[in-house]
């Protein structure tokens, strides 16, 4: 899930696409069919906050979507989820996650994780909002993930992405 949108390979080289990791293509609700390289394919051994027996989703880039990504559930198709690097728009946000918390996807080597919050982007986009309380952690050599639920009171579910003095002219 680098800036190419994809995750790395053993060898820290972004996947290629001609790889033989092939194509998954998937008939989603919102978005019509779309295709994820079996690499973007991550397992949540947990699930997602609220949705604990779906447990593959595929990681999307869509170049016309800028840093985000979509989180497409492989299971249900109905389900997607808006996710991005919290570091774009929150510079100084830390992950205090515990090791141990991070044996569950095998994370004990940090160049090889990568952390995403999810997003909430309404019509109106200055109303966007990020959660920043339940982050989700990527293990891109292991391709497991998990989310976090952190205690840190700095932090809120709907965290908003822009300020009044932020919002984009013409936005």
């Amino acid at each position: 899930m680098d800036g190419a949108g994809c995750f790395h390979s053993a060898g820290g080289e972004p996947a290629a696409a001609g790889r033989d990791a092939g194509l998954v293509k998937l008939a989603t609700a919102r978005f019509g069919e779309v295709a994820a390289r079996e690499d973007d394919i991550v397992f949540f051994p947990r699930g997602l906050l609220g949705f604990p027996d779906i447990a593959r989703y595929a990681v999307i880039a869509r170049p016309e979507d800028g840093p985000f990504r979509r989180l497409q559930a492989v299971e249900r198709l109905d389900l997607s989820f808006v996710i991005a690097d919290p570091l774009i728009f929150f510079p100084r946000y830390r992950l205090p996650a515990a090791a141990e918390q991070l044996r569950l996807i095998d994370l004990t080597v940090p160049a090889d994780g990568i952390v995403a919050a999810l997003f909430t982007v309404p019509r109106d986009p200055r109303l966007i909002t990020a959660n920043l309380q339940a982050p989700i952690v990527f293990n891109t050599r292991a391709h497991l993930a998990m989310q976090l639920i952190l205690s840190a009171p700095e932090y809120t579910a709907a965290h908003r992405v822009f300020t009044k003095e932020e919002v984009p002219q013409g936005a």
